[in-house]
């Protein structure tokens, strides 16, 4: 089964590294992570790609899927006044968990290792979190990507 993998922006969270596997020609599973610091941030996503490939390379396509972002860390109290000691670090967090609906268009560009260049757009709807303090609402966000894949040998 050929497996792609790479990198995107938008689409199934903010930065991801893709993979997407490629059990047939119509319909591909695809899984996002993305994990960084020393503020904690933590992104992933799991979703199907439904395109229809043509000859010349392109492949128009819909992706559904669902996804989580997570932050967390320390932030300086709003309290403290500028002439007294370093104020006390406090911590925050937040997330966001988040269905996605994306369209858009793929280029395949054939060679040792293929590459599949793509753009979309689309929107995330789901629910955002704040837990200091603690609140919570909808959200509704339009939403762009890009995202480059190369086919592993």
């Amino acid at each position: 089964m050929p497996v792609f993998l790479g990198g995107q922006i938008g689409g199934s969270g903010y930065v991801e590294i893709l993979v997407q596997l490629v059990p047939s020609k119509y319909l591909h599973p695809e899984i996002g992570l993305m994990a960084f610091g020393p503020e904690f941030y933590f992104n992933g996503s799991a979703g199907f790609v439904a395109e229809l490939p043509f000859q010349n390379g392109f492949a128009p396509y819909a992706a559904l899927g669902g996804a989580v972002i997570l932050t967390a860390g320390p932030t300086s109290a709003e309290s403290c006044e500028k002439d007294t000691p370093p104020c006390p670090k406090q911590s925050s967090s937040d997330d966001r968990l988040f269905g996605y609906a994306r369209l858009g268009l793929a280029k395949y560009i054939p060679g040792r290792h293929d590459v599949r260049l793509a753009l979309d757009a689309g929107i995330w709807a789901g629910k955002y979190r704040e837990h200091d303090p603690n609140t919570s609402e909808r959200f509704l966000w339009p939403m762009g990507a890009a995202s480059v894949l190369v086919g592993l040998p």
